[in-house]
């Protein structure tokens, strides 16, 4: 009986100690969690101070360390609005793609077999514009 006394004293052990090893990962988990937050809040804080340093001096820094980083703005800027150029130039392009005539007979042949129709004939052809 002693054996088993033992192993259960060393059973209750381990996983006593898987326990508290258990909450300790918990508890460093949940700190990073807490310093990747506070981290985040830091980097917005940056952010927010680089977008209103931008937005008062307009689009020259006063501070030749700035100068480079005002430029790539200016850079990104400029393709930003060639890339809403190009967009608009497609869609516009697209539309008038789309635009024409569509028979209806084309469609109305592929489901109405020709016994089934008024007179055994096909429906007149029509065609219908849509504009896009």
């Amino acid at each position: 009986m002693a054996m088993f006394e033992k192993l259960r004293d060393k059973s209750l052990n381990l996983a006593e100690a898987g326990v508290n090893k258990a909450k300790e990962v918990g508890e460093i988990a949940k700190l990073n969690l807490a310093i990747a937050a506070e981290e985040e809040n830091i980097r917005k804080a940056y952010t927010e101070i680089g977008r209103l340093y931008y937005a008062a001096t307009g689009a020259s820094s006063p501070d030749p360390v700035y100068t480079q980083y005002f430029a790539k703005i200016g850079e990104c800027k400029a393709k930003i609005e060639l890339s809403k150029a190009k967009i608009a130039e497609v869609k516009a392009d697209d539309k008038e793609e789309y635009k024409g005539t569509i028979h209806t007979t084309e469609a109305a042949d592929a489901f109405i077999p020709p016994d089934t129709t008024p007179g055994g004939d096909y429906p007149p052809e029509e065609s219908v514009n849509i504009d896009v």
